[in-house]
């Protein structure tokens, strides 16, 4: 389960962050609230491959995204795969492997990190505002993306 932290710092993160936008004064007791119960979500699973959905469930259900899916990347092909989604469609999902040289943003990111052996830790969330300006077009076309999250681990 440990293997989830930087999933949970983040989404908490995200979380205040939207909190404080919408419910003004009271956002401190529902953020609490929300880090609560994405927590007891979360820690419902037994295993990493139950978590990867609840993780993506809670996204949905506490932070402000319609959608999520979970991509692993592959150093030695320098490529993400997709491994699992929340309201795509999945087997597309899992279809998909793309290059990291056909996003500039984590292209650039990565070769500034290819020295370091453990890439995880090294990275802090990136947010591309406009999908479009950074995604091949046939994706975000495909997927109707606006915007992107990357979590590194």
């Amino acid at each position: 389960m440990s293997s989830i932290i930087p999933f949970l710092t983040y989404a908490m993160h995200l979380l205040e962050i939207v909190n404080e936008e919408h419910f003004g004064p009271n956002a401190n007791q529902h953020w609490k609230d929300a880090v609560i119960l994405f927590n007891d979500w979360i820690m419902r699973s037994k295993s990493l491959k139950e978590a990867i959905p609840n993780i993506l469930y809670g996204y949905i259900q506490y932070l402000p995204f319609e959608r999520c899916a979970f991509f692993y990347y592959s150093p030695d092909h320098q490529m993400g795969v997709g491994v699992y989604s929340y309201h795509f469609n999945y087997e597309e999902i899992q279809k998909l492997k793309v290059y990291v040289q056909q996003i500039p943003t984590l292209s650039k990111i990565l070769s500034k990190e290819a020295g370091s052996s453990d890439l995880s830790g090294h990275f802090q969330p990136i947010y591309i505002a406009e999908a479009a300006d950074e995604i091949p077009a046939q994706y975000v076309e495909r997927f109707q993306l606006k915007s992107l999250v990357v979590i590194f681990h």
